[in-house]
């Protein structure tokens, strides 16, 4: 039976190359995944295997050296019109690793939640706009208050809560996260966890999350996307035919964790031990 389900996002035979010369090497290789509009898709795979570059290569942060990156019909890796361009930097966010690279410490976080929003709906007053950013900081558990303070005066775990309510403000149709819990303690990134799914489910938005951590990707996804060593591909795809809202200790989520991680070391090729010292 066809998958009646609406393809938001393809990535088609992908490649990724650093370098140039003798010293090129291929990161992520014939790579290929569909996500569908309003699923949580997870990239999971050993650290350096391509996880990150191939959430980079999506937002157009790398260059792809073959394959195509296809939203919503059209192409967007290499060359693209304005119009298209513009398209994407509005339905396409990003929330990074390390919120200290991307949050601007010298704007009021009001600003900051509020930048991606006045870029998508510049129709909105400003009373509407303020009004957007004070449920965006509610939604992520943070005290509309918050929105007059400095970014500096967060802790870890309050400043990546500030970058999920940016995204989510500016209701992207692609939310990309690259393992935006890693830096913050257990109980912290459990509760962000939680609260992920909940704006998710409330909004249907379409997540790609990336992260190192098997369990975090099988309690958060649709999907899961175990990648192979470099140079990087699919090396297997685990549905998880489960609720959005599910329990932790679920024996089903166990069984997907506990295979991947049996897997999680076979296939693929490693770089070359002498590799990072020619370059």
């Amino acid at each position: 039976m066809a998958d009646e389900r609406e393809v938001l996002l393809e990535v088609k035979d992908l490649e990724v190359t650093y370098g140039s010369g003798r010293k090129a090497y291929k990161a992520v290789k014939n790579a290929n995944f569909t996500i569908y509009k309003g699923e949580t898709f997870g990239l999971v795979g050993e650290s350096g295997s391509g996880k990150t570059t191939i959430g980079r290569a999506i937002m157009r942060i790398l260059p792809t050296s073959g394959g195509q990156v296809i939203y919503k019909g059209q192409q967007i890796n290499g060359k693209i019109s304005h119009a298209l361009d513009r398209q994407v930097i509005k339905e396409i966010q990003m929330i990074f690793q390390d919120p200290q690279s991307s949050l601007n410490e010298r704007a009021k976080v009001s600003y900051i939640v509020g930048e991606g929003l006045m870029n998508v709906r510049p129709d909105l007053s400003a009373a509407e706009r303020d009004e957007k950013v004070r449920q965006a900081l509610l939604d992520v558990g943070l005290l509309p208050e918050f929105a007059s303070r400095f970014p500096h005066e967060f802790s870890g775990g309050q400043r990546q809560r500030i970058g999920v309510a940016r995204a989510f403000a500016a209701d992207p149709e692609i939310i990309l996260m690259d393992e935006p819990f890693s830096a913050v303690d257990h109980l912290t990134k459990c509760t962000l966890q939680e609260e992920l799914i909940n704006i998710r489910q409330a909004e249907n938005k379409t997540v790609l999350f990336v992260t190192h951590d098997i369990n975090e990707a099988v309690f958060l996804a649709d999907r899961v996307v175990l990648l192979s060593p470099r140079p990087s591909t699919i090396q297997k795809i685990y549905e998880i035919p489960l609720e959005q809202k599910r329990g932790r200790s679920d024996p089903l989520l166990l069984k997907i964790a506990a295979e991947i991680a049996k897997d999680i070391n076979s296939g693929g090729q490693d770089i070359p031990n002498n590799y990072w010292g020619n370059l």
